[in-house]
């Protein structure tokens, strides 16, 4: 909890606006909740996305960019080490989430899902993922479909507990972007 606290002043040292991020999500079979992460760019993020779009280098639906300036110093390290996630450990107790399953969408990337990509839906959205652990780095859309469909068909509790471990080194390792 005071890892928490220290992170929260934090990014209110580094930049005015609000702690946490809140964005509406596509969860199981549809469902939409909030979603909780720590912020980790600048207040007008999601307003300075239309004039950097031109600059998107993931393949298909998905949006990221190397050095992207509307991320802030600490969220960069918050994002290197997957602490922005913590807070959804809330949407975890709420039930919206899970430890483990496909990560959560916003609703303009399910509107351009074709039906096969509908079936990452079919299980509750985790915080990490076989993506995750697999191709974090992999900028492909059909990657990342192929992945969480691949969870989606082969889960057990046995493939839990195996991402889980996998993202344990993941986060120590310092792999986010």
């Amino acid at each position: 909890m005071k890892h928490a606290l220290a992170i929260a002043i934090a990014i209110k040292l580094q930049s005015p606006g609000p702690v946490f991020y809140v964005s509406q999500r596509v969860g199981h079979k549809g469902s939409v909740f909030t979603c909780y992460k720590f912020r980790t760019m600048v207040p007008n993020a999601d307003f300075l996305l239309a004039e950097l779009a031109h600059l998107n280098e993931r393949e298909g639906i998905l949006f990221k960019i190397s050095n992207d300036p509307r991320l802030t110093a600490i969220g960069a390290v918050l994002r290197k080490y997957s602490l922005d996630e913590l807070p959804q450990l809330w949407n975890v107790v709420r039930g919206d989430m899970s430890l483990v399953g496909p990560r959560p969408s916003i609703s303009s990337e399910v509107a351009q899902y074709e039906t096969p990509h509908l079936r990452r839906l079919d299980v509750v959205p985790g915080m990490t993922g076989l993506w995750q652990v697999e191709a974090r780095r992999d900028p492909s859309f059909d990657s990342y479909i192929a992945l969480d469909s691949k969870y989606v068909t082969d889960w057990s509790l046995w493939l839990d507990l195996k991402i889980i471990v996998r993202t344990v080194n993941v986060v120590l390792g310092g792999t986010g972007v």
